[in-house]
């Protein structure tokens, strides 16, 4: 690699550690998606996952790039460890049972928010639910929220609400992922106190 692209590379990480601004961003992502697009397919997942690994990748970055310590090695070195890691990740997913599971917590929000019966849920979970979905929506963000909101109630794709809310497909990965995780978060110490035997499959 050229002194030119690593010093560009450089001033790229620079700009998005000392202000994380969409503008930022955008120029990063345009540089370094191209890149990690060509690892995620160099690992042989199936051509379906190849955008889904390489968004989860970007999400892990915009999470932990204040980790990144320049004195240890280049931030490219560093990059595809966070992108080998994140594969790592999935394939375990896929011999695991965890997708099903998160599967089927985003099931129960998306019909609650749907304020649909679902068979799966008892009264109890419902009002749960319910409760968690209300107190989140009034300490969430706006932007957050709606995020979330196309997300699980509507099913659009990450790709699809940036377009529709012109933001960053890493600020709406972001915000779901934490919005979702304030909800799980809720019905855990919702449930918390509860007979282990009585615990809502939510949490489970």
């Amino acid at each position: 690699m050229s002194t030119g692209v690593t010093a560009y590379e450089d001033s790229l990480v620079s700009q998005i550690r000392a202000s994380a601004n969409q503008s930022h961003w955008d120029k990063f992502d345009a540089h370094f998606r191209p890149i990690i697009q060509a690892y995620v397919r160099r690992q042989h997942l199936p051509g379906s996952d190849v955008d889904d690994v390489t968004q989860d990748i970007f999400v892990k970055l915009w999470l932990s790039i204040d980790k990144y310590d320049p004195g240890h090695g280049r931030f490219r070195t560093w990059l595809y460890q966070v992108a080998r890691h994140a594969v790592i990740d999935h394939l375990r997913k896929e011999y695991r049972q965890d997708r099903a599971k998160d599967a089927f917590r985003e099931e129960a929000v998306r019909a609650q928010l749907h304020q649909s019966d679902s068979s799966e849920l008892g009264s109890e979970d419902r009002r749960v639910l319910a409760s968690t979905l209300t107190d989140v929506r009034k300490l969430s963000d706006e932007r957050h929220w709606a995020c979330f909101e196309r997300r699980h109630l509507k099913g659009q794709s990450v790709k699809a609400i940036a377009e529709d809310l012109d933001l960053n497909p890493n600020y709406v990965s972001v915000s779901i992922c934490r919005t979702l995780k304030q909800v799980r978060a809720s019905i855990e110490q919702c449930t918390s106190s509860a007979d282990p035997e009585m615990v809502s499959p939510l949490v489970k």
